[in-house]
């Protein structure tokens, strides 16, 4: 028998913005805007295992047909809960918007609580982000453009939310049997995700900003795929 349990938190820059690749801000304090939760942190990590040897009926009962048929059970198994991944959220507009008069990454505004009700159809509360706001071409001069706020870049973290973790049970049972004192042979079934419990891995972060400025994703918060369902497997070992 044995538990591992692990916390931890994981930070680094620029990880996860998905305008550019590893992008840098230069309009805007390193520090703030770019460092974050890295991809890779799971905050929690809970597994447990055992293998346990089922007494033998032989014990308690002297008959060799049961003896035969209920002695040399084994039960194994290797349990999982993991903290989901940190996530971004990919925000694009339609029509196009250039918010700040350059191709530098832009991020949604934060207004609310992205942590939603973790359902199917709404894992994150997409109405916690809003659009920025670009800057008006009417505001700029000859000497320049208006200097960029938050209001134009975004405020929200390179990855704001966390997707679905892992909740998983894999289960062995054997059956062990002893032909001569050089043979032994076992029957093994084994089931990973024993309980087949829908185990969702991925969830749709895209937010499309339309001319008024709401999202036009219908999709956007919903469950886009799963973890494998139980998967079960048999069979012989002659070990000699």
């Amino acid at each position: 028998f044995g538990v591992v349990y692990t916390r931890s938190k994981a930070m680094d820059y620029a990880e996860g913005d998905s305008t550019t690749s590893v992008a840098v801000a230069t309009y805007a304090d390193r520090r703030t805007y770019d460092y974050g939760v890295a991809g890779y942190d799971r905050p929690n990590i809970f597994t447990f295992h055992f293998l346990y040897d089922v007494p033998k009926l032989s014990h308690v009962v002297r008959n060799k047909v049961l003896g035969a048929a209920f002695d040399g059970w084994q039960l194994s198994d290797i349990t999982s809960f993991i903290s989901g991944g940190p996530s971004t959220i990919s925000m694009g507009t339609s029509p196009s918007v250039n918010f700040i008069g350059g191709g530098a990454p832009v991020r949604a505004l934060v207004v609310g609580d992205p942590n939603g009700p973790k359902t199917f159809t709404q894992w994150y509360n997409v109405a916690a982000f809003a659009e920025p706001t670009p800057i008006n071409p009417k505001n700029c001069t000859t000497s320049g453009c208006p200097a960029v706020t938050w209001l134009n870049i975004g405020d929200a973290p390179q990855m704001p939310i966390r997707l679905p973790g892992v909740n998983n049970w894999n289960m062995s049972l054997f059956k062990n049997f002893s032909l001569k004192e050089r043979f032994r042979f076992q029957f093994r079934a084994e089931a990973y995700n024993t309980f087949n419990h829908t185990q969702y891995s991925s969830v749709n972060t895209t937010i499309t900003f339309n001319a008024a400025g709401v999202n036009s994703n219908a999709q956007a918060g919903q469950m886009t795929a799963a973890r494998d369902p139980r998967i079960m497997q048999l069979a012989l070992r002659l070990t000699f």
